[in-house]
């Protein structure tokens, strides 16, 4: 049970509440860029709450997928049961929406490029959720935080890796507005090897007391596995995406035709023809 709050008799658990803040700063986030991806404000809403709810189901997806591997890798040992993993959100996010491109007739990387920095910031609270809840803690060190959940002063991962994933939120809408190379779908590959590259990171200072969670794969933990396998995919999906040329926008007010390029030359300076 994690730490709850109290408000006009509403008691509301720390970690959720700071879920549904990152909900609600990915709408802000959605309906700010639908613009530069084209997407009316009430669709960008209407997608995000899809996409969010997408993402509940690839989180508890990743949760069964967390449990049976550490169960797998410990041989049968007792694990106990993940409530949900928000990793497997962004893990499962273009397999969910590959469906929804089709059925409302948009190209899947423009959906993804929509959704990616708003699932990302609700992954950053949901890190924020997890300071103030105790858990994810860190390996005991000297200077950190207490949480309710360790006997020892904890090294503060939670906290720092919220500070990176809202970085990598901050790079992506960067990328987005001020890149002029940028390729249709990239900010969903370009954000998760950002995020697994600090996650395979930040994974060193995380304290775990079952065997199997620290050492899942030689030296490292199930979630450094998965950072480094999302990393490879990403960089192979970045590179086969920028190994195409780019796609010439003309809606951009770069290449649109001037007044006078489209006139006809007029009879005075039009060349005269040869007698």
């Amino acid at each position: 049970m994690y730490p709850e709050l109290t408000v006009f008799g509403l008691t509301i658990e720390l970690y959720y509440a700071m879920y549904g803040v990152g909900v609600a700063a990915a709408l802000v986030i959605g309906v700010l860029t639908a613009k530069r991806h084209r997407f009316s404000r009430l669709r960008t809403v209407v997608l995000t709450l899809v996409g969010f709810a997408f993402g509940v189901v690839g989180a508890k997806l990743m949760s069964y997928i967390y449990v049976y591997a550490l169960r797998w890798a410990s041989r049968g040992a007792f694990v106990p049961d993940s409530s949900v993993c928000l990793f497997g959100a962004l893990l499962f996010l273009p397999v969910f929406l590959l469906p929804l491109s089709r059925l409302i007739r948009r190209p899947a990387g423009a959906l993804l490029d929509l959704l990616t920095p708003g699932n990302f910031v609700v992954l950053a609270f949901s890190k924020v959720g997890c300071t103030l809840g105790g858990c994810c803690f860190g390996v005991p060190a000297a200077h950190g935080i207490r949480t309710p959940y360790a006997a020892f002063t904890a090294f503060p991962v939670q906290p720092l890796e919220a500070l990176s994933t809202f970085a990598v939120t901050a790079v992506l809408l960067v990328w987005l507005y001020r890149s002029d190379r940028r390729r249709t779908g990239d900010l969903y590959p370009m954000g998760m090897m950002l995020y697994c590259f600090c996650r395979f990171f930040w994974e060193h200072f995380r304290y775990y007391a079952q065997p199997a969670e620290a050492r899942f794969l030689g030296p490292l933990t199930f979630w450094q596995t998965v950072s480094l396998l999302s990393f490879i995919i990403g960089a192979v999906w970045m590179t086969a995406l920028y190994r195409k040329r780019p796609e010439i926008d003309f809606s951009d007010p770069r290449y649109a035709i001037t007044a006078a390029e489209e006139e006809p030359p007029s009879d005075e300076t039009a060349p005269s023809e040869p007698l």
